[in-house]
């Protein structure tokens, strides 16, 4: 009897994960009560993250890559790219750009016009540039230079900024921090043309500027985060999403395959329905996974 419950038991256990001949059912965890745990345990993995930036925050985060260099590069390469004079980096702009994503991080806010009312264009005449055009774009939460510029590209506002003729130089700030709890990376980009055109930054006074830099990301609010370690909430999110994507889709390979080579015949109402939440999971995962934001 032991042993017959033993057998019973594994057999049980096996169609789990392996449809039912006689029955012809799919998999016990393709059974769509089943999508509604993974639904539920994705939903409740997300709260707890969100919970946890309130009560500890900066330890969820998003860690980059993104370079000054990179990003003067990657601008200029598109207005070539469009018939456009390359920008030339300016100190001042560039000064400008760090006290504003610093002014961010300092009143909790991600917008060109702070909630006092602050302009970007106050930064701008802060630091001495008395200009006769000035534009910014601001971007948060990418990995990488190209991702952030492709983005600005992607965007008519912000493209118009990048291919703007009236433009002669530029500033960028790459800066990291703790923003509405999170630890993230804030790139603003900060445009003009002097008033002045005898105070163009020349390319040797550019090419000392970067050097000076070190390409050495700025850091403000790190005081909060202090003695933690920093949690990439987008790799986190990603894990778990496409482990418990890959787990659902890896059940349906595996009952088509034994299916066929059991001759199982088991379509069923559900299968239609299996089939459009796999579809809406993985819209939404790409609409939810998409890096960074930009305004």
């Amino acid at each position: 009897m032991k042993d017959l419950a033993q057998v019973k038991s594994r057999h049980s256990f096996k169609h789990h994960f392996l449809p039912h001949k006689e029955h012809k059912k799919r998999a016990r965890l393709l059974h769509h009560k089943f999508f509604y745990f993974y639904a539920s345990l994705f939903l409740f993995f997300v709260l707890i993250l969100n919970v946890s930036k309130t009560f500890i925050p900066g330890v969820l985060g998003y860690d980059s890559e993104i370079k000054i260099s990179e990003l003067l590069e990657k601008t200029n390469k598109i207005r070539e790219d469009n018939g456009l004079p390359k920008l030339i980096l300016n100190e001042k702009l560039s000064k400008a750009a760090q006290e504003k994503a610093s002014y961010m991080f300092k009143f909790n806010f991600w917008a060109h016009t702070a909630p006092d009312g602050t302009e970007p264009w106050d930064f701008i005449i802060r630091n001495n540039y008395d200009y006769s055009y000035a534009g910014e774009n601001l971007a948060r939460n990418f990995y990488y230079s190209n991702e952030v510029v492709q983005a600005w590209f992607n965007s008519p506002s912000h493209k118009e900024n990048l291919l703007s003729a009236n433009y002669d130089e530029v500033g960028f700030a790459v800066v990291s921090g703790v923003l509405d709890g999170y630890e993230t990376t804030l790139v603003v980009q900060m445009f003009g043309r002097p008033k002045d055109l005898s105070t163009l930054t020349t390319i040797e006074q550019q090419n000392l500027f970067l050097a000076s830099l070190n390409e050495k990301k700025e850091s403000v609010n790190q005081a909060k985060v202090e003695g933690s370690s920093v949690i990439d909430v987008s790799t986190i999110f990603r894990y778990l999403a496409f482990s418990i994507l890959g787990f659902v889709l890896a059940l349906f390979l595996l009952d088509g395959f034994y299916s066929k080579k059991h001759g199982i015949d088991k379509f069923t109402g559900h299968t239609s329905a299996h089939l459009i939440m796999i579809l809406a999971t993985a819209v939404s995962l790409l609409v939810i996974f998409k890096n960074g934001h930009i305004i």
